[in-house]
């Protein structure tokens, strides 16, 4: 997962805190320290939709680390795979939230992939899902016969 965030004047840096449930229980909570303004998060269970919260520290002048608050929790936007007896991409992202999505394609014996689309009857076809995009995404997978 990567998340992505605006940063703060006078931050030294971001604590984000992920967590596969909105109480962001100790034991189920993973975090990372940061000074950049955006993270590739490794090490989460695959098709498991997550929390993200983030909050900047500073250094106090006794040299403590002062956190700032939260930033309210944001569940990322899911995408659902219909694979038309295929087999996705591992690459493949479920959830997101504020990044670009590239799409990979599929496999499947016998069939030659002609890309991902955003309806049943294979009209809107997707590359990728833009950067900043807020929604929720179904795509379907579009096969021609070897």
């Amino acid at each position: 997962m990567t998340v992505d965030y605006s940063k703060v004047p006078g931050a030294a840096g971001y604590e984000i805190s992920v967590s596969p449930n909105t109480g962001f229980s100790k034991s189920s909570t993973k975090r990372w320290e940061t000074a950049a303004g955006g993270k590739t998060l490794t090490g989460l269970k695959k098709n498991t939709v997550y929390y993200v919260r983030i909050r900047a520290y500073r250094w106090d002048s006794a040299g403590r680390k002062v956190y700032g608050t939260y930033s309210s929790k944001t569940k990322g936007y899911t995408v659902k795979y219909r694979l038309n007896k295929g087999k996705n991409n591992n690459a493949n992202m479920i959830s997101y939230y504020n990044i670009k999505v590239p799409l990979k394609n599929p496999s499947r014996k016998g069939y030659r992939f002609k890309g991902w689309y955003t309806s049943k009857k294979y009209k809107k076809r997707i590359k990728t899902i833009p950067k900043g995009k807020r929604a929720n995404y179904t795509l379907y997978a579009k096969w021609k016969k070897k």
